[in-house]
């Protein structure tokens, strides 16, 4: 089996122009948000420097956004000017993203969860609410295995699975319907082959090729990401691969929104999220692939707004 066949490099949706409708909309939107957030550092137990954005309602009760896979806090932006106005805003680089320092260990989602704990130890003391997309909503799950939800309120997830890798008993993964024995192939081939991983994350994840161009100018750091793909971030991807969520995910009982691209790859995941969390509300964006806050930025925001703000 070769890696062309991998469902996950085979996946698309399309062709459409390069800079479509969605991403001039996003442009618009990052463009509307500038200079709205003060940056500093948030320092970690290890020495990291986190770069930090905080901004808004000084009164307002904080919300934490997190950004995902491969991107910086640039992503969350238009969402957090959306709430601007009424709510203490927080955004930062995770770790080994953006501007953010890089792992000093192994990379790990459990670390990635910790530099949560710490950035809302300095700027949520009292509690927060959270949002979560992709890789944003793998490290808030990972923060409820370690720590539990805590002072946390509500929290939004964006287009993630509790569990990336398929398997029997899953079908709703990165990969779809695959046994056991052909996921630890397409593993075996990432691992060889990690160009193939940016491929996947650029060309399966997303509804097509229309925003890629716009992505990579509005988010510099996507780039370096994926040029150290070979090395921290392709371990860290591996160590999504071996988790599994749903235990966690099923123990919470706050108030949740789940977002969801209908042209994404885990709609199976946002019916099974909604029906496992007893006070969650999803909605689906017909249009939108995994990066529904790129393609749909205003919906996005308007759909954040009404469920933090009622």
């Amino acid at each position: 089996m070769t890696a062309s066949r991998s469902p996950v490099f085979e996946r698309s949706h399309g062709t459409r122009p390069l800079l479509g409708l969605g991403a001039a909309r996003f442009g618009a939107a990052l463009f509307k948000a500038r200079g709205q957030f003060t940056q500093s550092d948030t320092v970690t137990s290890d020495g990291v420097r986190l770069a930090t954005w905080v901004g808004g309602a000084p009164a307002g009760r904080p919300v934490v956004l997190l950004h995902g896979f491969c991107g910086d806090h640039a992503a969350m932006r238009p969402l957090a000017q959306a709430i601007a106005d009424r709510r203490r805003v927080v955004l930062y680089d995770a770790r080994g993203h953006g501007k953010s320092g890089g792992f000093t260990g192994s990379a790990r989602m459990r670390t990635l969860a910790e530099d949560l704990l710490t950035v809302l130890a300095a700027h949520a003391p009292n509690g927060a609410d959270v949002v979560g997309l992709s890789m944003g909503a793998q490290t808030i799950f990972e923060t409820l295995r370690i720590a539990g939800a805590g002072t946390l309120g509500r929290f939004v997830f964006i287009d993630q699975s509790p569990r990336i890798a398929s398997g029997p008993d899953w079908p709703h993964g990165l990969f779809g319907e695959m046994d056991p024995v052909e996921l630890q192939r397409v593993l075996a081939e990432i691992r060889a082959q990690p160009r193939r991983l940016a491929q996947a994350w650029l060309r399966g994840l997303w509804r097509s090729d229309e925003h890629l161009a716009m992505k990579l100018l509005l988010s510099p750091s996507m780039l370096l990401g994926l040029r150290h793909v070979p090395e921290a971030t392709l371990r860290l991807a591996d160590d999504m691969l071996q988790q599994d969520w749903r235990h966690e995910v099923q123990q919470l009982a706050h108030p949740t929104l789940l977002l969801y691209g209908g042209r994404s790859i885990y709609p199976g995941a946002g019916h099974w999220m909604a029906d496992a969390l007893p006070h969650a509300e999803l909605a689906f964006f017909a249009e939108s692939g995994h990066a529904l806050v790129l393609e749909e930025p205003d919906r996005a925001a308007r759909a954040l707004r009404r469920f933090l703000l009622a």
